[in-house]
């Protein structure tokens, strides 16, 4: 953030203020004072950016509900095999029964 860290600087050593700063480049005074904040509570290294991810996902669900879900989805269909003990596919011509 290097735009972050120069008018941080211009503040802090050079003594200019906030307010001016802010007219004279594209940015609000909030977002200004904001920098000056994260500056003051952990120097530099807070004005890099920050991930916008957020830090939980209350609606995910559970490891084992999810592994139940995919073992479900991907399980054996209904009428793909004859009976649990025959594991041959059936096919639509080997069907004794007449139509």
């Amino acid at each position: 953030m290097e735009l972050g860290r120069f008018l941080v600087e211009a503040v802090v050593v050079g003594g200019s203020s906030p307010s001016e700063l802010a007219r004279s480049h594209p940015i609000s005074r909030s977002w200004l004072f904001r920098l000056l904040a994260r500056y003051k509570a952990g120097g530099y290294a807070a004005l890099e950016p920050r991930s916008r991810r957020p830090k939980s996902s209350p609606r995910q669900v559970g490891a084992d509900v999810s592994q139940a879900l995919i073992a479900f989805l991907h399980g054996p269909r209904s009428g793909e095999f004859s009976s649990a003990t025959d594991s041959s596919p059936r096919s639509p011509t080997s069907d004794p029964s007449p139509r």
